[in-house]
C-alpha cells in the first residue's frame, strides 16, 4: 500500500487485512515510539524547550493536513496516537 509513501510527516501504511471479526494495520516502524514517551525522555533529560514544542506542534500540524488532503480525518489526536521517528542525526 502506497498511501503515504513520499510523506515526511505520516508513518507508512504498510499493509492492511481483515482476520476473522478483526482488522489489522501494519505501519512503518517509529523507532522512538509515541509522543508521549518521546516527550517523557525528553523532559528527563531536562532540554525541553518552548522552541522544541513548537517543533513538535507544527509537524502534528503538517501531517493533519496532509491527512485532510487525502480527505482522511482522524478523530482521536492524541500524544498516545503520534508516533515519533528520530533521524540518524537525533533530530526529531
Amino acid at each position: 500500500m502506497s498511501l503515504f509513501r513520499g510523506s515526511k510527516y505520516l508513518v507508512k501504511l504498510e499493509d492492511a487485512f481483515k482476520h476473522k471479526s478483526r482488522f489489522y494495520i501494519v505501519l512503518q516502524y517509529a523507532n522512538a515510539g509515541d509522543l508521549t514517551d518521546y516527550m517523557s525522555n525528553v523532559i528527563n533529560n531536562c532540554y525541553t524547550s518552548e522552541a522544541m514544542a513548537r517543533i513538535v506542534f507544527k509537524q502534528v500540524a503538517k501531517a493533519v493536513n496532509q491527512l485532510h488532503k487525502l480527505r482522511i480525518y482522524h478523530r482521536d489526536i492524541k500524544m498516545m496516537n503520534v508516533f515519533v521517528h528520530e533521524g540518524s542525526s537525533g533530530q526529531f
